[in-house]
């Protein structure tokens, strides 16, 4: 099992991007790196990385390669972390309960999102990743007047990944091919 993507870079100092912020959301994962995730390979994610590689035995050159990333997600995965690439910044499972560089409690930012197969949403009462629910009940806590048997997640809890991916014109193309 992993969660590489496969077509992850070779990263260092000075890089920047959606893959540095995806580092630095597992960096955080680890608890290696102790600021949110801004896609900038500053110092102290070289330093993180350096840390990760000389805990495990890598040569602590302070980039990441190939080598670097598939050690970074067996480590992750060890650990009982899996980093989920529809969640996005900040908002992994290990990020619920943490707090931003402003303070903010990272939990009240936790929308539901797609994982690639169904709806997952944040249960605070179970601290865990579920399937969003689609009973009535569940429309009833979105919507207490609707009369509807089940939900559809709305456009504004899909993260902004989803929403601008090219295959889908319009979020209606997204729902049809995602639930048919």
């Amino acid at each position: 099992m992993s969660t590489l993507a496969g077509d992850e870079p070779d990263l260092q100092l000075g890089d920047s991007g959606e893959h540095v912020t995806q580092l630095q959301d597992r960096l955080r994962g680890l608890k290696l790196l102790d600021k949110f995730p801004d896609g900038s390979y500053d110092d102290a994610t070289e330093t993180a990385v350096r840390q990760l590689q000389s805990g495990l035995g890598l040569i602590a050159d302070g980039t990441v390669g190939h080598e670097t990333w598939e050690a970074l997600d067996r480590h992750m995965l060890d650990q009982g972390l899996q980093y989920n690439h529809y969640a996005g910044a900040g908002q992994q499972h290990w990020d619920v309960g943490q707090e931003d560089e402003n303070d903010n409690a990272v939990a009240q930012q936790v929308e539901p999102y797609w994982d690639g197969q169904q709806w997952l949403e944040y249960d605070p009462q179970s601290q865990q990743w579920l399937p969003m629910r689609t009973d009535a009940g569940a429309a009833a806590e979105l919507a207490p007047n609707a009369a509807a048997a089940s939900t559809v997640p709305h456009i504004d809890h899909v993260h902004p990944a989803v929403r601008e991916d090219a295959r889908f014109s319009s979020f209606h193309d997204f729902m049809r091919e995602t639930h048919s």
